[in-house]
């Protein structure tokens, strides 16, 4: 299960094409580029999602919106089922894309025939919901019910937070430092975060 956003440029005369898009995703950092995706996964975070580009519908965009927007073959895939972490990495990476070209959005999630502004308040909360009746369905399917294990949002939020700007601490010192970068584990009773010093 995913949560997929689909693009359009703001100005019709303006078609973006795959010589841009190969170029802008090269450019950013965690990105690994082919010819159909441009592959987003830090390793500091351990955040992955995909943009996919393909002017094949049946090759990509399996749950391409049926409409007459005539969007651009270029689409974001975030997996469900993941902490809300995610959404906010991507939304960094969607403020930026959204700029970039100047793009507006098609959000199936909320209304499949309507273009509309990039809004990361919106992005979240409904990538946050559709994220929760995800977890609810798959456990409801389940047989077996197992016990859902989990950290406070705010607690893997913050964990996240020093994560992501892990590389950036480097750069505030003169010396050469080590600065850990904060992991987790399964100690059998419970879900655990640890460093290594």
């Amino acid at each position: 299960m995913s949560y997929d956003l689909y693009f359009k440029r703001r100005d019709n005369n303006k078609q973006l094409i795959k010589e841009e898009y190969f170029q802008y995703f090269k450019t950013r950092t965690h990105y690994d580029v082919s010819e159909t995706q441009a592959i987003y996964d830090n390793e500091e975070t351990g955040v992955y999602f995909d943009f996919g580009w393909s002017e094949d519908e049946k090759d990509y965009f399996h749950n391409v919106p049926k409409n007459e927007l005539e969007l651009l073959p270029l689409n974001l895939r975030l997996n469900l089922c993941r902490p809300h972490i995610f959404a906010l990495e991507a939304d960094i990476e969607l403020q930026i894309l959204v700029k970039h070209f100047d793009l507006l959005i098609n959000d199936p999630q909320i209304d499949d025939e309507r273009l509309i502004e990039y809004d990361s308040a919106l992005f979240l909360s409904t990538y946050n919901s559709s994220n929760k009746a995800s977890v609810k369905a798959i456990n409801d399917l389940q047989n077996d019910k197992q016990e859902l294990f989990y950290l406070p949002t705010k607690l893997i939020e913050a964990n996240w937070r020093w994560n992501y700007n892990h590389d950036m601490f480097y750069e505030e010192f003169d010396e050469d430092i080590f600065i850990p970068k904060i992991q987790y584990f399964w100690d059998g009773n419970k879900i655990q975060t640890f460093i290594i010093w």
